[in-house]
């Protein structure tokens, strides 16, 4: 089924949590397949941060939670990362981002639902200063 079928489906079945997933699902799809990616690679970028982040809020919504799946979000949300932060020159923003991404791997390890989404918040909070440097 199409993702909008699915979200259409999931919205009038008023399931908030697959609506959250088919959301982020649809999110992911248009980022990766921006036309013009090539022209605003770090903003593309930036944008599977956010992306690893709602998704990562998604996945937590489940009431099975796919633990490797979310680890596998913040894993290329990080990879992400990892190519903009030569870039970034606020020195306290990327140590931020580094102790986020410690935080992450500690509570998907543990399967701690609380923390990581207090964390996953932080990222989609954090991102958003991050856009300001590029």
């Amino acid at each position: 089924m199409p993702k909008l079928e699915e979200l259409k489906t999931a919205i009038n079945q008023t399931d908030y949590s697959q609506i959250a997933m088919v959301s982020s699902e649809i999110f992911g799809l248009n980022i990766n397949h921006f036309i013009d990616a090539k022209s605003v690679e770090n903003q593309i970028r930036v944008e599977h941060l956010d992306f690893a982040g709602y998704k990562t809020l998604a996945l937590l919504t489940q009431k099975n939670i796919d633990w490797n799946n979310v680890k596998q979000s913040l894993d290329e949300g990080q990879n992400a990362y990892l190519v903009l932060k030569p870039k970034v020159k606020d020195g306290n923003l990327t140590d931020t981002f580094d102790y986020l991404f410690n935080g992450l791997a500690l509570g998907t390890a543990n399967k701690d639902v609380k923390m990581t989404k207090i964390l996953a918040n932080m990222d989609l909070t954090l991102v958003d200063v991050l856009e300001g440097s590029f």
